[in-house]
């Protein structure tokens, strides 16, 4: 039995950018009553982490402190002492498939940031048949990319069939603002060495087929809408939306919620659907330098001369962009059944930055994991699931540590 481990929560590479504000967060939003541990390769860095955590609420206990390398002897070793690993050790194609592994054969619960699309198919490929043998629930993709897009186009599905008891055959997805940004190091790395690693059409077909994740067979895509000259330079004008542009998030958000239509049929069209994503720009200009701009690094990011002097400039792993107050937010996602039918817009704000964000939605989806596993497993049952999969009580969760969801349905032109 899960209840009969050690741990509760093992956080993995705790003391990485990303994993610190995890363990922060863990620290701060969670039960004294939470049985979990920091693990990773330092013990001195992560003694100095647990040190930190308690210097301003010396009232709650230290997490305890597991020393592991990545081999499968540590990995499996520590699979078997916890209920749920949060895995924050990137980029996760170069160091995370034994972790996965080791949670698959372990009926270990797991969740992950990864953006890195061709690495989580292959994953699915290697581990969902044994996930579902051991009743181990896989969840990757569950930060920044891709819990807002995800949640946002499940909540708008769920309350469009709702209302109407119809199914969404399109969702378009928009970053509708943000404040702050930049990436660490980690996230940089990740991009530039899948590049590296895996092979060119693999990429592209990241970049161009959002369906390379999906379980069933392929729904036929919903006629899209756009003119030819709106998809050459970027930016349209959505009547619900505003001006719309390339969204740079676009292929790992999208492959994440095409694998949800696929996992829950209950609202989502399994015949003829298709998702999309842009951010909003205040004007056409905008949005055509934006999309320019995209493409340009998109065509730049397969020279390999390109990728090496980038490795040389950016953040070192570990390192990331200060976050402030300020920071936030705001995704929306607009469901519809047909071009003049019925529609849903859902809305998920978030006042924090990107990583803190992270942080967030990682911790929270374990402690879903944690409280939920049971209904999870009823109704989706093992294996690799999605955000959108955890239901209600992961957004009880999100609205408990203040993010703000909202849904309302719109009839007519």
């Amino acid at each position: 039995m899960l209840s009969s481990r050690r741990y509760d929560v093992v956080l993995l590479g705790a003391t990485g950018f990303t994993g610190t504000l995890t363990a922060r967060h863990i620290h701060q939003h969670t039960p004294g009553s939470l049985r979990w541990a920091i693990a990773g390769r330092s013990s001195a860095k992560l003694q100095n982490l647990a040190a930190s955590l308690t210097a301003n609420q010396s009232e709650k206990q230290r997490p305890d402190i597991c020393i592991v390398e990545l081999n499968d002897k540590d990995l499996q070793d520590l699979a078997s002492q916890t209920r749920v690993i949060i895995n924050c050790i990137g980029p996760y194609h170069i160091y995370s498939s034994g972790v996965v592994r080791a949670c698959a054969g372990n009926g270990t619960h797991y969740v992950d940031a990864s953006g890195e699309t061709p690495w989580i198919q292959d994953m699915i490929t290697s581990f969902d048949s044994t996930a579902k043998l051991t009743g181990a629930i896989l969840v990757p993709e569950t930060g920044f990319e891709s819990t807002p897009s995800d949640v946002a186009a499940f909540v708008a599905a769920s309350a469009l069939h709702r209302a109407t008891k119809q199914k969404s055959n399109r969702i378009t997805s928009v970053l509708h603002k943000v404040k702050g940004g930049g990436m660490s190091g980690g996230s940089l790395a990740s991009g530039l060495t899948l590049v590296d690693d895996y092979p060119y059409r693999r990429v592209w077909q990241m970049l161009t087929d959002p369906w390379m994740m999906t379980p069933t067979p392929h729904a036929k895509p919903f006629p899209n809408r756009r003119s030819l000259i709106s998809r050459l330079l970027g930016p349209f004008r959505h009547s619900d939306l505003g001006i719309l542009t390339t969204s740079v998030t676009s292929p790992p958000n999208m492959a994440i919620v095409h694998r949800s239509s696929s996992l829950n049929p209950g609202v989502f069209d399994q015949v003829m659907f298709s998702a999309a994503e842009f951010i909003r720009v205040p004007t056409y200009l905008a949005g055509v330098l934006m999309h320019v701009t995209i493409m340009f690094g998109m065509c730049l990011i397969f020279l390999r001369p390109f990728r090496w002097l980038a490795g040389k400039l950016i953040p070192k792993p570990g390192e990331g962009p200060k976050e402030d107050a300020e920071d936030g937010v705001e995704w929306r996602a607009l469901a519809e059944v047909g071009n003049d039918g019925p529609r849903a817009l859902s809305i998920f704000r978030c006042k924090a930055g990107p990583y803190h964000m992270t942080a967030m939605f990682m911790a929270e989806v374990a402690m879903t994991l944690l409280q939920a596993s049971e209904t999870i497993l009823k109704t989706h049952g093992a294996g690799f699931i999605t955000p959108a999969c955890l239901g209600d009580t992961y957004l009880e969760h999100l609205r408990a540590v203040g993010v703000e969801i909202s849904s309302k349905v719109l009839f007519g032109q």
